[in-house]
């Protein structure tokens, strides 16, 4: 895939309830893994990449106040540089 270069991927939760990482309670970590494996296996089913290829964050304060996660490649600078933050 053509994209792949400059992958750039967001997942998105539901629950509106849930701004910020702030919001995040050990209640959430089955919801969080989940968000982590699909959006790794849809970026490999889609774009050929496998996990250890991708870096998935979070940051605070956010663009916007719904939870969401960042994929983007590790060869990337855009977003983190920063390999552990939140």
């Amino acid at each position: 895939h053509k994209a792949v270069v400059d992958l750039y991927c967001l997942g998105i939760i539901k629950d509106k309830t849930i701004a910020t990482i702030r919001d995040l309670t050990s209640e959430h970590l089955p919801m969080l893994r989940s968000m982590l494996r699909e959006g790794y296996g849809a970026i490999e089913k889609i774009y050929g990449l496998a996990q250890n290829q991708i870096r998935a964050f979070v940051h605070y304060q956010p663009q916007f106040y719904l939870f969401h996660i960042h994929f983007t490649r590790l060869e990337n600078e855009i977003g983190s540089t920063v390999e552990r933050g939140h």
